[in-house]
């Protein structure tokens, strides 16, 4: 029944994505991230906020930077989006680290960053989607906004999603948020399977759902 089925990861596939519209990147730049920041922080950056030698001379900074940005790019921020008439100094640094981290960097890229350039790709020409004919695309509970955006982008994805148990208000208000209410409507009015052969089985066919 699965003949002529083609498995591919969701990194695999948006970095087919970027090879198919001539970006070249290579992936894997989150385990670099916190050398890089050690080197940039020893080099001369102009900081409103953060003291250099406090970074340089207080061990964790690195990994610190490396997590909040790696946070921001799931969140499928860029630099120049922590920038404005009301960013913060604090910000302000935080994006200037950013960018020299990705000057730095060049084309080696985190996952974060290889979805939301897939995305912005598909979504100017849906023409260069890595698949022919029907796509599912499978969603996890820890899907990132720049995964999400990228799984939204592909033409013709039908998303394919489990209806945890509990189910919670915050994680449909975030699938929400992600997908649309067509997603979350359908998370809504799933059930978990049904058993009533005896009445403990029945009793284990409600265990998580909701007390009405």
């Amino acid at each position: 029944a699965l003949a002529g089925t083609r498995f591919v990861t969701t990194p695999a596939a948006a970095i087919e994505v970027l090879h198919a519209a001539g970006v070249a990147c290579a992936p894997g730049e989150e385990s670099l991230r916190p050398s890089r920041l050690l080197s940039l922080f020893r080099s001369g950056l102009r900081l409103d906020h953060f003291s250099l030698d406090l970074l340089r001379s207080k061990p964790g900074w690195d990994e610190a930077f490396a997590r909040t940005i790696a946070d921001l790019e799931g969140a499928g921020l860029r630099p120049e989006g922590l920038e404005g008439p009301e960013t913060t100094a604090r910000l302000r640094d935080v994006a200037t680290i950013w960018r020299a981290l990705d000057g730095s960097a060049d084309r080696s890229w985190t996952t974060p960053r290889i979805y939301l350039e897939a995305a912005l790709v598909l979504e100017r020409r849906p023409d260069l989607g890595p698949f022919s004919g029907a796509v599912l695309a499978p969603v996890t509970g820890q899907v990132t906004a720049a995964e999400a955006r990228f799984l939204r982008a592909i033409p013709g994805a039908a998303l394919g999603l489990v209806a945890g148990r509990p189910m919670r208000t915050h994680y449909l208000n975030r699938m929400e948020a992600l997908f649309g209410s067509a997603v979350a409507n359908a998370l809504r009015s799933a059930t978990g399977p049904r058993s009533s052969g005896s009445e403990r089985d029945l009793l284990a066919s409600y265990l998580f759902e909701p007390p009405p």
